[in-house]
């Protein structure tokens, strides 16, 4: 045997009487927890993709009195809207969703990183979102 499969084969009997030992099939450091996250884009995208195939529905919201609103009202409105697309994200078959009538670009890209927080992400790029234009939709 080798040093290394001795020295394996040691650890491995230390972790099997209870000491802390780190390695292949011992305890492991976790190094980097959103390491997936490129892979769980990509799933979350196929399914989108797989219900645009599909012909699925699709959902406008309507934000043209966004700017108008109470800033307690907005801030509740993006909570709503953060759990609908977490929903949405895991949902088997997850809905066709665009933001529709928006007032005014910039300020609604401050409110959406602010409140919806998808929108102002790290990977928000990797991420499929709902489509926002400053006009009705056609569908």
């Amino acid at each position: 045997m080798n040093n290394l499969t001795i020295s394996s084969t040691k650890q491995q009997q230390k972790y099997d009487n209870g000491e802390m030992r780190y390695g292949p099939g011992l305890y492991q450091f976790l190094q980097n927890p959103m390491r997936n996250k490129k892979k769980i884009h990509h799933i979350e995208g196929n399914k989108i993709y797989e219900s645009m195939r599909a012909n699925m529905p699709k959902i406008a919201l309507d934000l043209q009195f966004i700017e108008t609103m109470k800033p307690s009202h907005r801030a509740e409105l993006g909570n709503q809207m953060q759990y609908m697309l977490s929903e949405n994200f895991a949902a088997k078959t997850p809905l066709l969703l665009d933001f529709v009538n928006l007032p005014n670009e910039q300020f609604v890209e401050n409110w959406m990183a602010k409140s919806i927080g998808y929108y102002g992400g790290m990977y928000c790029d990797q991420t499929i979102l709902p489509g926002c234009t400053t006009k009705g939709r056609y569908f």
